[in-house]
């Protein structure tokens, strides 16, 4: 079995208080990556830029700057957040 990746997932927009600026992901691709909520917060929800709430402490996904960091360990899972930084105000 191929073993995922790890990205750094980056906000591109500008930062503000309350707000995630990056987070370290576990994906199998760029696009994947994109799709992963910095938090276990609205990580269930599948579409959670509809959610004002998930969009106001990140940014929407096409705004989400991506680097490969290298390949995961055995023991992290696709879609996970190995950790995130957040700006508390």
């Amino acid at each position: 079995m191929k073993k995922p990746n790890l990205y750094l997932i980056s906000n591109s927009q500008p930062i503000g208080w309350d707000m995630y600026d990056s987070a370290v992901v576990v994906a199998s691709d760029e696009k994947s990556a994109k799709l992963i909520y910095p938090s276990d917060t609205y990580a269930t929800e599948s579409e959670w830029w509809k959610n004002k709430y998930a969009v106001w402490a990140w940014c929407l996904p096409e705004q989400v700057e991506v680097t490969l960091l290298g390949k995961a360990g055995n023991d992290l899972k696709l879609g996970e957040v190995v950790c995130s930084s957040f700006n508390a105000g």
